[in-house]
């Protein structure tokens, strides 16, 4: 019993260290996956995950976070502020992860930009600038200051929209390198509304190596349609036309590269169903196999019992074999013809056939013996000592044999 306790809780523990998530590893994989635009590939994986009844509430606020950073990387804005929401509701029950809580509010405050409900999104900011960014990842933290900046480019306080953008580089050049083409497409923006194309240019170059260096084709592509638009809007027909072919040299590109994501997302996918249909028959194989087992078991202790109750049987039958012989001895010992002179063999309360019929058992013979003596079946010779035993009262032959041994 100790034995299988201890196997119980072992088999407990482990499986319920297998069912924590390594939430650092999945969020890697997801924003990989989005930059390399496998987003169907990380909605597949979120939503299965959340259809794991057996998450934690850390674990749902995470889950729903990521779908809702997926959802906002291909601009389905509605869709992430939705699950933003509900990650926003879970973390409130939550006492602690204010830096959960934090980054929660500053997807939010990007969704609402980039689906243009600036006020919305100014709200957010605001407050979590008077906070001074508390709580935040350095990497959102760049981003708020980003957005913060555009809001003040909007309103034409080009210095202050400046400042905060250097401010935004400054952070993400530490943090993350590669996004900084999100705040250098900005810069492009301010610079040519202040009539700097030589910054514009400068800001552009750059994003186009780090693009490729880092192999982000959407950051060139992001920085290829804003300065196409500056100089179609500045008239300059040459160099729009020039940024326009380049354009669609690298929607080519990125057409070819979302149709490679898409064949890698159907190959892991074809990949996962061959895993869960060898799993499925590796379980259906356990399954037959122990039914097997269990049938087989069924039938060597149905034989069992069948052959231990023909013994019992045979047991019962050589017993009553012995006792019949018993009788037969003790009968033939007890009776002669005088015995025989008996007040009930002399009565007439037995008909002549009945007071035959138990002369013949006096002699120890059998019902079988008997019916084969009178040409009769063994079946109405049965008849017969029920209604004899009937009228006499008793119940078996050695009740007669007393009964025939009275005078």
């Amino acid at each position: 019993m100790k034995k299988t306790l201890f196997f119980s809780l072992l088999y407990f523990l482990t499986f319920s260290q297998a069912q924590q998530l390594d939430l650092t590893k999945i969020e890697n994989e997801i924003y990989r996956n989005n930059r390399e635009g496998k987003h169907k590939l990380s909605q597949t994986k979120l939503l299965d995950l959340l259809e794991d009844k057996n998450l934690s509430a850390n674990e749902q606020v995470e889950v729903n976070f990521l779908m809702a950073a997926t959802f906002r990387s291909i601009n389905d804005y509605a869709s992430a502020i939705s699950y933003l929401q509900k990650s926003r509701e879970l973390a409130a029950a939550l006492s602690e992860n204010d830096s959960v809580k934090a980054n929660i509010e500053a997807e939010m405050a990007l969704a609402y930009f980039d689906n243009h409900q600036y006020s919305e999104s100014e709200k957010i900011i605001k407050k979590m600038a008077a906070k001074k960014f508390i709580n935040l990842d350095e990497n959102y933290k760049a981003y708020m200051i980003m957005q913060q900046g555009y809001i003040h480019f909007l309103r034409k306080k080009y210095i202050w929209a400046d400042r905060d953008y250097q401010m935004a580089e400054k952070i993400l050049k530490k943090v993350s390198a590669c996004n900084q083409p999100a705040v250098w497409v900005k810069q492009m923006q301010l610079y040519n509304a202040q009539n700097r194309l030589a910054d514009v240019d400068d800001r552009y170059r750059k994003c186009s190596a780090l693009a490729d260096s880092c192999k982000i084709l959407k950051y060139k592509i992001y920085a290829t349609e804003e300065i196409k638009e500056i100089y179609k809007r500045r008239k300059d027909k040459d160099k729009a036309f020039r940024y326009a072919a380049l354009l669609d040299s690298l929607n080519g590109l990125y057409k070819r590269d979302q149709n490679l994501s898409l064949m890698h997302v159907e190959n892991q996918t074809f990949q996962q169903n061959q895993t869960e249909i060898q799993r499925n028959d590796k379980f259906w194989r356990t399954v037959i196999y122990s039914a097997a087992i269990i049938i087989l078991l069924g039938i060597g202790f149905f034989f069992y019992r069948r052959s231990d109750r023909y013994k019992k049987e045979k047991k019962s039958v050589q017993n009553e074999l012995e006792r019949i012989k018993e009788l037969k001895i003790y009968s033939q010992q007890q009776f002669s013809n005088e015995t025989l002179d008996n007040a009930i063999l002399n009565s007439d309360q037995l008909s002549s056939r009945q007071k035959e019929l138990l002369k013949l058992v006096a002699q120890g013979l059998t019902n079988k013996e008997i019916a084969e003596k009178l040409s009769v079946t063994e079946a109405t010779i049965k008849y017969h000592f029920r209604k004899i035993y009937a009228l006499l009262d008793i119940k078996n032959r050695r009740e007669i044999f007393v009964k025939l041994t009275k005078k």
